[in-house]
Formats: C-alpha cells, structure tokens, sequence
C-alpha cells in the first residue's frame, strides 16, 4: 500500500482560469466581470473569492470606477503576459519599466480629471496616478504597486520639495474639509515612501525630499493664537 501523504489542490487551483467573476464597484455599484485568471493577481480579490466562492458577487465600494477601468487594463495584460520572476537585483532598480509599462504610465497620468478619495475622513483631490497607487495598495496587486512606487522614485530624484509638489500637483489646497483629521498621513504619499521599490530606489536626500513634502501637505496651517484676556479682579 502506498503510504505518501495525499496533497490535496489548493482552493484557488480547484477554480477554471476562465471562470467569469462578477465585482460591483465603487458606490454606484458599477457591475464589471473580469475572470479568476485575472483576479488572482488581486491578493484581496483572490482571499474573497476563495472565502465567498466564485458565484458571489464581490463588493469593491472602495475603489473608484474611473480608476479601475486602467487597473482592469493592467491586469488584463499581465495576467495574459506574466512578468518574469525578477532577481534579488533586478527587484529594487527603478529603471526597469517595460514600454508596455510606461505607456501604461503616460495614460493614467493624462487622466484630465482629479478624483476625490475619501483618506482619513478627509476628501483629498489626487491624479490618477495617485490614486491607481491607493487602490492597487488596497486590493494587494503587487506588480502594479510596485510599477506605480516606482514611477513615484523616478519623479523625485534630484527634486527639491517645491519641486516635488510641482511635479506631482498636490498643493496644501488640495485638501479641504470634510471632518478634521486626526491622523496624518495622505496615503499615496505614504505607501509610496514605505515602499521599498522609493526607499531601494532613490538616495536618502530625496527620501528625506519627499518626506517634508507629506510633512508639509498634511500639516494644517497654524492658527494664530488668541491673546490671554485681561481680567480686573478688582471690579469683580
């Protein structure tokens, strides 16, 4: 009798590649079927899926449809042109961007329009780019996280903080009111700072740059003080 251990299929490799997969995104619930070949370049699609099955109908209310139609499109692509398993070296260099890749990146950063995400109870207006940077953080898709740091490291190399602002369109009048924040922190800028594709890929003066620039964007302005009121014991 054959005594090995049975390995069971993992559950994600029990599901048809082309199986349909239905996902309602952003807040108007917008219906879009990608397959689970595609989806699993998603880890956070991946997890749900696995956990509701392949016939539920996966809530994306977090994502933004207009973003998600360039993520779609990454997705779509590399899911059909899988990307090679880089090298210890090849991992953290930024100056490895496939031309698909940068084409990629020249479409979202024309992207005209500036939505409005929703970051610490706080409505920031952001490119694109920013944007696809949260969202691909958000549904775990390495690759495109990776390419979007990436793309961040490249811009702020050299760039004093002005320059940094400048370039990437975030003036502190970028965000505006809705509750006052009690964190700091504006995502993008802080996904990507953490990310070690910026911190491998750009030197610690320009790590420093873009830090006083998240410093400088999400401290509110000082307030003047108001001046102590003089009381008159006396007459009271």
């Amino acid at each position: 009798m054959d005594s090995s251990p049975i390995v069971l299929p993992k559950p994600e490799e029990t599901i048809d590649p082309l199986t349909p997969i239905k996902l309602l995104v952003g807040s108007i619930n917008q219906e879009i079927t990608i397959i689970w070949q595609e989806a699993r370049l998603s880890k956070t699609l991946t997890d749900m899926i696995i956990e509701c099955g392949p016939d539920a109908i996966i809530p994306l209310a977090n994502v933004l449809p207009d973003s998600f139609k360039y993520i779609l499109e990454w997705i779509r692509y590399h899911a059909a042109h899988p990307d090679p398993v880089p090298s210890d070296e090849e991992k953290y260099r930024t100056d490895n961007i496939s031309d698909w890749d940068k084409a990629f990146l020249t479409r979202i950063e024309s992207h005209i329009t500036a939505p409005d995400v929703d970051i610490n109870n706080r409505y920031v207006k952001l490119d694109m780019p920013f944007v696809i940077l949260i969202e691909s953080n958000y549904l775990d898709i390495r690759g495109l996280l990776d390419l979007c740091c990436k793309n961040i490291a490249n811009k702020i190399k050299g760039k004093q903080p002005e320059e940094v602002k400048e370039a990437f369109k975030i003036p502190v009048e970028s965000i505006y009111y809705k509750p006052p924040a009690t964190e700091n922190g504006t995502a993008a800028i802080n996904i990507a700072a953490n990310s070690t594709a910026v911190t491998n890929g750009v030197s610690s003066t320009d790590t420093t740059t873009f830090t006083s620039v998240v410093t400088s964007i999400d401290t509110p302005p000082p307030t003047t003080p108001t001046a102590p009121m003089n009381v008159d014991h006396n007459s009271m």
